[in-house]
């Protein structure tokens, strides 16, 4: 079993050709962007590593209204209540 988050943003189009590249550290979709007009190119590199430490996936898609980020999680099973008191 797995669960499902959406993040959806009525925001920018991001080009099909770069969806699978804004995972990727400092990449910025707009090359004249620099960190004083937005951003770093590090936030999706973040999300990516912690999704995938989880052992789960991350994606993106984008049309002219909406960009979703599609973030896929594992859901293991608990070993009991970590508040008990053996």
């Amino acid at each position: 079993q797995e669960v499902e988050i959406r993040v959806i943003n009525n925001g920018v189009q991001i080009p099909q050709e770069a969806l699978l590249e804004i995972f990727d550290r400092f990449y910025r979709v707009e090359s004249s962007r620099n960190s004083k007009t937005g951003g770093t190119g590090l936030g999706l590199a973040i999300v990516k590593g912690i999704i995938l430490q989880h052992g789960g996936t991350v994606r993106a898609t984008s049309d002219a209204a909406l960009t979703t980020f599609i973030m896929t999680l594992p859901l293991k099973q608990s070993r009991g209540n970590r508040d008990e008191v053996d």
